[in-house]
């Protein structure tokens, strides 16, 4: 199980070059690297052609940030370099830029270059790719680098939703492959497939492979391919048995000696099999003994909770102990009860509670009835910023989403149209910016026609985008520019919202050693981080500043996602949080494995307090979210929930 992250983790191009100490002394290099940090090309070109085969590798790597395509005929042209790391670094940035019109160039270089370059290459041509039946008909089976590399081309390909028959085909082929990282490729090609239009050939492969794999990052995403539209009724081989896919998932989730991160995506792929036998099959696995597992079958239990289920979804949430496994179950009641008796008894419960985060799922619980539209109207205070104002107010636009709030009593739902109109424009009068920014999203939902309001709403919405603090509160106000281009009918063109406002401390950095230990000491036991500082000197220098201000102590754990990410270094302690600057977005060729350390953000280059360490591995971040370091212990992280905190961060 920790081979393959490893793998994964450490495909950098930094190890080629095999840094011994940390490069940024230099102070010419420094200066380099703030032309990437600033994003100015023009001066970052130039050192391509430096006699510094060091200052041309950071030169070509730093375009992989920029993803300018302007850069692209100068990083060909660097395919060329004498430096083996410099032309690699070319291949990645060349994939980061991502434009089609790279395709046919990246192929033509492949029959020139060494295997260490060639590899990269095959990655680039499936993020550039408009087609993929060049990559897909090579034939690499003798080669096991050669062969993952045309594996992650195609995966990569997939992620933009390019693909085709013979792609699914060569996957197909490589499941069936010794090499660990190929298999993992191809299977997380099948997972991320945005038809999933497979043969039943196809499907039957996939089903074999899940029954002799024996990695569990293959198999977690082997049997994620299996959520689709495929035939429900027709058996398969699985094993020594012919079960159809139903069966395979229903024996993979309740398997007690299998990895719970197999098990959390069997359930997750359970979603499409809406069945009474399902719902009672996972409604055991609510008491499973691992908290992920059981907290991802209650969240299935709830979505899938029938009025004729003939379970008393009440009964078993008063009695079970896990505040968001009991506030799921509660929420499956509430669905169909008839005199309120269910939500009155949350009501009183809620009064007593003072956990934010546990309010917060009692109000995503009633939010599955109309009837408690008041009450969770009275928990938001638009004058002051509060988590629970988020989560109330995203719980009422939960319940405006329910089919049954367009059946509630006509008169009764007069009032509550009526007064979701001016709670929205009381918000965007009020002091809490967050709920501005889920407004403003509640705004451009084409089904309400608020947009016939929009003489009195777009004012509001022109004056709050430009009287918000930015980037402090840069999420509300890319919201909040979207729903005036929305109003005003005219295509949302993202602008450089963030402009250059935090230089890299270079004191702060130099006097870092390669690779810092952190040591983060939390309500679930301990963490020990190691940051890159050689791939990301702005995000590593921003993150040990923070922490040795003691920024991070008493954070909560605000976001945890089964199977993915867990996510803290909110001020806020809802995810919408920022620090009054911004760091800039820096991508290394670096892939997601487990216990990858990444940067949140709103998007490129605003960067500023919140960070997340996965569960596995995670590669549809990379490229698009800073990788700056890794944890090795991953015992604490899989066991951390909402509202675990920090206590305390050192830094060695």
């Amino acid at each position: 199980m920790r081979k393959l992250p490893l793998v994964l983790l450490f495909s950098c191009l930094l190890a080629t070059i095999g840094y011994a100490q940390n490069p940024f002394a230099d102070k010419n290099l420094q200066k380099l690297y703030d032309f990437q940090d600033r994003r100015q090309l023009d001066s970052l070109l130039p050192y391509l052609q430096h006699t510094n085969p060091q200052y041309r590798y950071y030169a070509a790597s730093g375009c992989g940030s920029l993803q300018n395509p302007l850069a692209a005929q100068v990083l060909l042209a660097a395919l060329a370099d004498e430096n083996i790391p410099v032309r690699q670094a070319a291949a990645f940035s060349l994939g980061q830029i991502g434009t089609v019109t790279l395709q046919n160039d990246l192929i033509a270089q492949v029959a020139k270059q060494p295997i260490e370059v060639k590899n990269l290459l095959l990655e680039a041509i499936g993020k550039c790719a408009n087609e993929v039946n060049w990559l897909a008909s090579q034939d690499f089976s003798q080669d096991s680098l050669l062969l993952q590399a045309q594996a992650l081309g195609l995966y990569r390909a997939v992620l933009k939703r390019v693909f085709s028959p013979v792609g699914n085909a060569k996957s197909i082929e490589i499941l069936g492959s010794n090499s660990t990282t190929a298999r993992f490729w191809a299977a997380s090609y099948f997972a991320r497939h945005p038809q999933k239009n497979y043969t039943a050939a196809q499907i039957g492969s996939l089903v074999a492979a899940i029954a002799k794999e024996t990695q569990p990052f293959v198999k977690m995403n082997l049997v994620t391919a299996l959520n689709s539209s495929m035939p429900i009724k027709e058996k398969y081989f699985y094993g020594k048995d012919s079960l159809t896919v139903l069966q395979v998932l229903q024996d993979v989730a309740t398997q007690k000696n299998e990895n719970y991160l197999v098990r959390i995506n069997a359930i997750k792929a359970l979603n499409r099999f809406d069945t009474a036998s399902t719902q009672k099959i996972v409604l055991k696995l609510t008491k499973d003994n691992h908290v992920q597992v059981a907290t991802v079958a209650a969240e299935f239990v709830q979505n899938h909770a029938q009025a004729n289920d003939k379970i008393d979804y009440a009964d078993l949430g008063e009695y079970t102990t896990h505040p968001q496994i009991r506030a799921y179950l509660l929420a499956a009641a509430i669905k169909f009860e008839k005199k309120s008796r269910v939500s009155k008894a949350v009501q009183k419960y809620f009064r007593k509670v003072t956990n934010p985060y546990e309010q917060g799922f009692l109000l995503a619980a009633l939010a599955n009835n109309p009837t408690n539209y008041f009450f969770i109207r009275q928990q938001i205070n638009t004058q002051l910023k509060q988590p629970l104002n988020t989560f109330a107010l995203e719980a009422l636009f939960a319940l405006r989403n329910l089919s049954t709030f367009t059946s509630h009593d006509q008169e009764q739902k007069g009032k509550l149209l009526a007064d979701v109109d001016l709670l929205l424009q009381e918000i965007l009068q009020g002091q809490d910016a967050v709920l501005m920014g889920l407004a403003a999203t509640e705004l451009r939902n084409p089904q309400r026609n608020y947009i016939q309001r929009s003489a009195i709403l777009l004012p509001l919405l022109k004056k709050t985008a430009e009287t918000l603090p930015n980037p402090l509160e840069i999420e509300a106000i890319i919201e909040l520019q979207k729903t005036v281009a929305f109003f005003e009918n005219k295509p949302y063109i993202a602008p450089n919202l963030v402009a250059f406002n935090n230089p890299i401390d270079w004191q702060l950095v130099s006097a870092l050693p390669l690779r810092p230990k952190v040591w983060i000491e939390t309500t679930k036991g301990k963490i020990q981080l190691t940051l890159f500082t050689e791939q990301a000197p702005a995000s590593v220098a921003n993150f040990v500043k923070l922490a040795k201000e003691g920024y991070f102590d008493n954070k909560v754990f605000h976001r945890i996602v089964a199977n993915f990410v867990v996510q803290t270094g909110c001020p806020r302690g809802d995810g919408y949080g920022n620090v009054p600057f911004s760091i800039r977005s820096e991508f290394a060729n670096l892939t997601y494995g487990e216990g990858a350390l990444g940067m949140a953000s709103a998007g490129k280059d605003t960067e500023g307090s919140q960070w997340f360490i996965t569960h596995s591995p995670t590669p549809h971040l990379d490229g698009r979210y800073t990788l700056f370091g890794k944890t090795d212990n991953m015992d604490t992280i899989h066991f951390l929930e909402i509202g675990d905190k920090i206590k305390k961060v050192r830094v060695e």
